[in-house]
């Protein structure tokens, strides 16, 4: 199979559509895994465990691929949370929230620490999980933002801290 599109020589390799394809089922894989994990008190599943997926896909794949990756997981998580029964404009906002969390995680760990993190050292451990906090933590407050504006009966912190 061709990459869908060419990376240099010192960038991660390319991205595939069985790599696409597979990245669609696992993702839908870890999703309703995550569903099913997770304590349904909220309009959203505090239990999800795609992001770390999404972030190891984007970094594997490179960032001339996140165009594709992100399309890839962006159409599961929407289709899924349609699926489910919640409304559009909720799932949107949200699958947007996720998508943004991921590329911004992966953004910083491109830039502070490697395109490719091998956990060489405990310095490069040390950066990305730091590095992975503060990206999820900023999604983390997207999200309860979003959730506290449109249910507007919960309080903003008991929905951050279980995002």
């Amino acid at each position: 199979m061709e990459p869908l599109k060419e990376t240099t020589s010192g960038e991660p390799g390319g991205v595939s559509w069985p790599h696409i394809t597979l990245l669609c089922a696992v993702y839908a894989i870890f999703a309703l895994a995550g569903q099913m994990l997770s304590v349904r008190q909220f309009d959203y599943y505090p239990f999800w465990l795609p992001a770390g997926l999404f972030l190891a896909s984007l970094l594997i794949a490179g960032k001339k691929n996140w165009v594709w990756v992100a399309g890839a997981a962006f159409a599961v998580n929407l289709i899924l949370d349609m699926v489910a029964g919640l409304p559009f404009r909720w799932t949107a906002l949200l699958t947007i929230c996720n998508m943004m969390s991921g590329l911004f995680t992966a953004w910083l760990v491109v830039r502070w620490v490697s395109a490719r993190p091998t956990l060489s050292s405990v310095q490069e451990f040390y950066r990305l999980v730091g590095l992975a906090a503060i990206g999820q933590l900023s999604g983390a407050t997207v999200g309860a933002a979003i959730a506290c504006s449109m249910l507007s009966d919960r309080p903003f912190l008991p929905v951050w801290l279980s995002w």
